[in-house]
């Protein structure tokens, strides 16, 4: 099935249509130019979605939007070239790449660890696909508070997690029963090859419990819901415009679980 594109509103705005292969394998682990373009509608919808519901804005009413861990852009093409937003990510080569595609936003090469370079207050539209279910622990703790940080009062967080949806996907019951007591688990996948597309070292594979989510990440922001990463369609609501409804019907399982927070 192909995802229905009719809720994305007929503006202006730079797809992406040719990355270099290399690139495309680093962020997706394929090739697969057609899966990534699906990926992006997909999630975008649920993003969007997310901010109807708890927030009744469409992602276009934002005023200031961080892109955290932007990758190539896969989320950034959906916004309008009118948007005022801003990505940061710490593999060179990715940066350099959404500098020359995306001439309208603000991009640059962060650190592995805090702080941004954003004053306090920046934003008030925050997210983040596939980094928080990678960092270990105690650097996982810094972002979130370096993310609460650059948030204005009542910034809007959707960040991504391989949480309980993951855990009971991917794991045999005695290991998936361990890391649920534990709430919190961390696995080295990476190895370093000496280039610049070497992940960081506080990068490899992390899994979260939904009640690990809401007792630990509440102490940085109130943590509105944890969507379990089953096809969107599960979390429809009435007020769900009717093109909403069409694309989150064509899309696939999440695969992670999402994570809705406000700052106080």
């Amino acid at each position: 099935m192909v995802i229905d594109a009719s809720f994305l509103p007929e503006v202006e705005r730079t797809s992406l249509s040719d990355i270099p292969e290399h690139l495309l394998r680093h962020t997706i682990g394929t090739t697969d130019l057609a899966h990534f373009q699906r990926s992006a509608l997909e999630h975008i919808a649920f993003f969007e979605a997310a901010t109807l519901k708890h927030d009744g804005k469409r992602l276009y009413d934002y005023q200031s939007i961080l892109d955290f861990g932007c990758g190539t852009g896969r989320l950034m093409q959906m916004f309008p070239n009118t948007a005022n937003i801003k990505g940061c990510d710490p593999n060179g080569p990715l940066v350099k790449f959404c500098n020359d595609f995306f001439k309208h936003a603000e991009v640059y090469q962060s650190q592995p660890e805090p702080p941004l370079k954003w004053a306090d207050g920046t934003f008030d539209l925050v997210y983040s696909f596939s980094v928080f279910s990678h960092l270990k622990r105690d650097s996982e703790e810094r972002w979130l508070k370096e993310l609460a940080r650059v948030g204005k009062p009542g910034c809007i967080y959707l960040i991504t997690v391989q949480g309980d949806w993951w855990l009971e996907s991917k794991f045999p019951k005695p290991e998936r029963e361990q890391i649920q007591n534990a709430g919190f688990w961390y696995f080295d996948i990476h190895t370093s090859r000496g280039t610049d597309m070497d992940f960081p070292e506080n990068y490899g594979s992390s899994i979260h419990t939904s009640d690990f989510i809401r007792q630990e990440w509440s102490k940085h922001m109130d943590v509105l819901e944890v969507y379990k990463g089953r096809p969107p369609m599960l979390y429809d609501h009435p007020a769900l415009p009717e093109a909403h409804r069409r694309a989150l019907q064509g899309s696939r399982s999440m695969g992670q679980d999402m994570v809705i927070m406000r700052k106080r």
